[in-house]
């Protein structure tokens, strides 16, 4: 019973979300929002993880998501001991000299037994464009380690910088 009010309170408000307002003057967006120029198209960057000897690890993007207008960060690895990697932002244009570098923790990577892992987060309350602004984004992929407790105790495993 408490379903079927569910679904009917639900399709009532989208019913009357979709409804809106239009006063027949044509666009609906002001003539200097108006665009020509075709669908928006999201601008993705990327970057190879990276270890200390140069070998690509997997990679890493970001991206505005769709929902939200948020960053969002994906990150894909493989060949990588099981356990959870965790990951880090760094506002640094390079992997070099990260320690005085303004950091932000993200979720743990799970990596399964056969070496590969993926994990898609946002990054926080901020768009790419202001992520990116400034001194650049560096991301850090930690040593894995056996539970989520102990993640930020692994030393750093591999890097990569977005280049806008």
């Amino acid at each position: 019973m408490r379903r079927w009010t569910l679904v009917t309170a639900l399709t009532v408000l989208l019913t009357a979300t979709a409804c809106t307002a239009n006063d027949g003057e044509g666009d609906v967006l002001p003539d200097e929002q108006a665009t020509t120029d075709g669908p928006i198209v999201p601008v993705d960057l990327s970057a190879d993880l990276e270890d200390p000897e140069g070998s690509v690890l997997g990679t890493a993007e970001l991206s505005d998501d769709v929902l939200t207008d948020f960053a969002e960060l994906e990150v894909k690895v493989s060949g990588l001991t099981a356990g959870f990697h965790g990951i880090r932002l760094f506002e640094a244009d390079s992997c070099a000299d990260l320690a005085s570098a303004p950091s932000v923790v993200l979720p743990p990577m799970l990596v399964l037994e056969d070496g590969v892992g993926k994990i898609t987060t946002l990054v926080g309350q901020v768009s790419l464009d202001e992520l990116v602004e400034g001194d650049g984004v560096t991301v850090v992929l930690d040593q894995a380690v056996p539970g989520v407790a102990e993640v930020g105790t692994g030393s750093q495993l591999a890097c990569g910088s977005f280049e806008p």
